[in-house]
This record gives C-alpha cells, sequence and structure tokens, in this order.
C-alpha cells in the first residue's frame, strides 16, 4: 500500500477516536464509574467506524486509580476534584489510532494545575522538536528535564511509532538513539503521576 495511503487511514483511525472523545465527554458528570466510561468511549468508536479499541481502553481517576500510568478501570465513580486520565485508540482498516488525554471534574488542587500545565509544556516543546534527522532520546530527554524543573520524574519513554499495530518503532526512550525519518508516525506522550 502507497505511504499516502496508509497516513491516510491512520488520520482517520485518529479522526475516529477524537470524536468518540468529544462525544463522550459530554456525557461524563460526578457519580459516574470509570467503567461506564470507558464503555461509552469503546461503544463510540465502534458507532463511528472502529473495528476494534487498539488496545484496552484505559480509563482511571482519582489519587489511587489515576496513579498509574497502565491502570484499569474500575468501579470508582468520578468526584469533583478529580483528573481522569483516558488512554485509548481506534483501528480503522487494521490501522490504529492511541491518544491520551486528561480532564479535570470541577475545580482541581493548585498543585495538579502545576503538574498538568508542565505536562502539557513537555509535550508541545517535543512536538516543536519533531524533525527528520532529530534523535529519539533528545526528544525524550528533553521532556524528562521539563518534568524534572517542577521535582517529578517521566517514569516512562515519551512515545512510540503506530500503525498496524498500537505499538511500533520508532521508540521514543532514553535509550532509544533512533534519527526520526520522513512520515514516522508516533505518538508524543509525557505524564506525571501522582
Amino acid at each position: 500500500m502507497k505511504l499516502w495511503k496508509q497516513l491516510k487511514i491512520i488520520n482517520k483511525a485518529c479522526e475516529i477516536a477524537e470524536q468518540s472523545l468529544l462525544f463522550t465527554l459530554e456525557q461524563i458528570k460526578e457519580g459516574m464509574t470509570e467503567l461506564e466510561i470507558q464503555n461509552i468511549l469503546n461503544s463510540e468508536m465502534s458507532r463511528r467506524g472502529s473495528s476494534r479499541v487498539a488496545f484496552p481502553t484505559i480509563v482511571v481517576s482519582g489519587p489511587e486509580n489515576g496513579a498509574s500510568p497502565h491502570g484499569v478501570p474500575t468501579e470508582r465513580k468520578v468526584q469533583q476534584g478529580d483528573f481522569i486520565t483516558i488512554d485509548f485508540g481506534a483501528t480503522y482498516q487494521n490501522y490504529t489510532s492511541d491518544i491520551t488525554r486528561t480532564i479535570a471534574i470541577g475545580k482541581v488542587s493548585d498543585e495538579m494545575l502545576k503538574i498538568y500545565n508542565q505536562t502539557l509544556k513537555a509535550k508541545n516543546e517535543c512536538v516543536e522538536m519533531l524533525r527528520p534527522g532529530e534523535s529519539t532520546n533528545k526528544i525524550h530527554n528533553h521532556a524528562k528535564d521539563i518534568i524534572a524543573e517542577i521535582d517529578y520524574k517521566l517514569l516512562h519513554g515519551l512515545g512510540h511509532g503506530i500503525g498496524l499495530e498500537n505499538h511500533e518503532l520508532p521508540k521514543l526512550t532514553a535509550t532509544t538513539d533512533y534519527k526520526l525519518q520522513p512520515y514516522d508516525v508516533h505518538t508524543i506522550e509525557p505524564g506525571i503521576y501522582v
């Protein structure tokens, strides 16, 4: 299959996931369980054309579940002041997407807002670094340094490739010295988990 067609299909998988999340956000309210939110999102991705979830959808919230980078949704009810981390992806014509978003229910603490803003800063600055020839470990380490500015640690790799699998090369980690190539498709997923 031609590269431009593969990119178009991956873009469609991303679009399905993004539009499904926007729909789901309108449904979320205090008192819903993580599992209920997961079910709404998965159903909406299917309704919009996803043949399957790209990986088990993660919806975690609050101080216990939200602190796990790869948590499993539970019957925990979301409440005021919670961050909800949603990690999900759609599959379209066998190509996947992978998106992570964090949302708040009501007003969050000043510390949580600082963490959110620093994570967003890391993401935005790393996206600006994406160009052919740039080293993946340099991008990862830049995110790690930004997160360290507020005395937290980046607990996992910054990102990974997506395509027919939801985790493909290139990896963006401290130990992977890969030079980005034109048309590489990957995630940028810095995270602070508390």
